[in-house]
């Protein structure tokens, strides 16, 4: 009885391990950006796709860099010239698609304010990232005041968002909530916050629940994700 307890057991748990999904690394990458919008996301194969670099950490890699809009808070000069000098592909707030492996990328066109939606004149763009089950966004300094049916049909299902709460540069308040009322709309499983001045922490806390701690490494798969909305509170890298 004891063999066969033990039997059962190691194939349950290899079963387990069959089970469990393939991760994807999420990283901030620098260690000085205060608002938090510099994210490197790493496929199981490797591929790496880092948005919004800013004031990158030394050494980084991207198989493709895009860029949501042309503020300097969002971009790193040095660090774009050096990885378009080895051919990555780079997209600035433009609409795209692009695959590598087990990675694809498309865009979605926004706005960086409270103003009408204009496609083919976007002041923000919302970059998808297809990996391993996950669709990850990069929303950039949204700050458009509502989804139009047309983004929301683009953009599908989220699972996890990188999305600001709080920025003057985009008439945005975290206590207005127009932050919020946009998150509601997708209803992402993951929020990793940025541009969160301000009362960005109480109402998320509030909103959201006591953020879930990740260190300097978010390692998610698509069957790990929360049944509700939860905020992820991810360090920056210390050099």
């Amino acid at each position: 009885m004891l063999r066969i307890a033990v039997a059962l057991l190691c194939l349950a748990f290899s079963f387990l391990l069959r089970a469990a999904g393939p991760e994807v690394e999420i990283r901030r990458i620098s260690s000085v950006d205060t608002y938090g919008t510099s994210f490197l996301v790493k496929s199981p194969a490797g591929i790496q796709v880092v948005m919004d670099p800013y004031l990158v950490i030394e050494g980084l890699k991207a198989d493709v860099i895009t860029v949501t809009h042309t503020h300097a808070d969002h971009m790193d000069a040095f660090f774009q010239e050096d990885m378009l000098a080895l051919g990555v592909p780079l997209f600035v707030n433009t609409k795209m698609n692009w695959k590598k492996g087990d990675v694809s990328v498309f865009s979605v066109p926004a706005m960086h304010n409270p103003v009408p939606v204009t496609p083919d004149r976007p002041t923000n763009t919302i970059f998808v990232v297809e990996v391993a089950g996950l669709r990850i966004a990069h929303f950039g300094d949204l700050g458009q005041s509502e989804f139009t049916p047309e983004q929301l049909a683009e953009l599908g299902r989220i699972d996890v968002a990188f999305m600001q709460f709080d920025n003057s540069f985009s008439d945005l308040k975290a206590s207005e909530g127009r932050a919020f009322r946009l998150m509601d709309r997708i209803s992402p499983r993951l929020i990793v916050p940025t541009h969160a001045g301000g009362d960005s922490w109480p109402k998320l806390r509030e909103t959201y629940g006591e953020p879930l701690a990740a260190g300097e490494v978010l390692r998610t798969a698509a069957d790990k994700l929360p049944e509700k909305t939860r905020v992820v509170a991810l360090a920056h890298p210390k050099e």
